[in-house]
């Protein structure tokens, strides 16, 4: 399972990146829900980051959201990806208004992850 970030954007009034994703299975194996992605650890060159809308209200290390309604069918079968998904992170008010460090030049903000997806692995 694989965890692709489609667009990043940024909402300034809330201080809040916010990433669209969606998963996707390039296994053999059927994906059956629950899918859970935890973040273990998120940091940015911008500041402390935090995530901002776990499903398990946790917003720091050990942040948790369940995905698992964006499966069609409750499932994923090889090849196929999921709905897309929104994951926002808030950063300090320091970090605001948020301007292009030098050597960003990635799409997300300076913001690094350790994300682990939890998934139920079908034998259909």
């Amino acid at each position: 399972m694989r965890l692709e970030v489609i667009h990043t954007s940024a909402e300034a009034s809330r201080h809040v990146i916010k990433f669209r994703a969606r998963l996707v299975n390039p296994t053999k194996d059927v994906i059956q829900g629950p899918v859970l992605l935890r973040s273990l650890s998120s940091r940015s060159i911008y500041g402390p980051i935090r995530p901002a809308n776990p499903t398990n209200g946790i917003k720091g290390p050990g942040a948790i959201w369940d995905v698992s309604n964006s499966l069609p069918q409750g499932r994923l079968a090889p090849g196929e990806q999921s709905k897309e998904f929104t994951l926002d992170f808030e950063l300090p008010d320091a970090a605001w208004p948020l301007r292009r460090m030098d050597g960003d030049t990635s799409l997300a903000f300076g913001y690094q992850a350790d994300p682990h997806i939890l998934v139920k692995k079908s034998s259909q």
